[in-house]
């Protein structure tokens, strides 16, 4: 392998893990069904690497992806054409360009979400991980940490306002830079 052609490879890999969770959430949104949109992500990862090497560096990466997504969607519908919850092709046209028109967008919260999270310590982070990673409902939450159910919606409440708060902050700061 020549060094260009390793540098190709580490440059697809940075693009790829950027733009991968706003990819996955595209595809999600028009295949219903876990496992097959995993199938469709991955298909996408492989073409986006077979054709790496016409990607055009003056359009966003993330768009890019985008739209080679669309592709494998559209033949992941053939395929299932006879499963009625499959969206025809002008929704699935409609999804492509609002992902694509909202993708930095998308990645400017993801990040400021990141760096939020980070600040979250204690109690609070415990609380958001049984709540948004376990997925364990309050009254769950309530007995595991031994609170009341209502004081667990109020704290869920008043982290997703510091974090909504926090993130707006971080997204203020990053466009008065500009």
């Amino acid at each position: 392998m020549g060094q260009s052609e390793q540098k190709g490879r580490e440059e697809l890999t940075v693009y790829w893990t950027q733009a991968q969770p706003i990819v996955s959430a595209f595809i999600s949104s028009m295949v219903q069904s876990f496992q097959d949109a995993e199938d469709v992500l991955q298909m996408t990862a492989i073409t986006l690497a077979k054709k790496y090497d016409q990607y055009d560096r003056n359009r966003p990466f993330v768009a890019w992806a985008i739209g080679i997504a669309k592709y494998e969607v559209l033949t992941y519908r053939r395929q299932k054409a006879k499963d009625r919850h499959v969206f025809d092709d002008t929704i699935v046209e409609q999804i492509t360009q609002a992902y694509q028109e909202t993708a930095p967008e998308l990645t400017g919260l993801r990040n400021a979400l990141r760096k939020c999270l980070k600040e979250v310590k204690g109690r609070s982070r415990k609380m958001l991980e049984l709540r948004y990673i376990r997925e364990l409902k309050p009254t769950r939450i309530a007995r595991q940490l031994g609170m009341t159910t209502n004081a667990v919606f109020v704290a869920l409440h008043r982290i997703r306002v510091a974090l909504r708060d926090c993130i707006e902050q971080r997204l203020t700061t990053t466009e008065e830079s500009r």
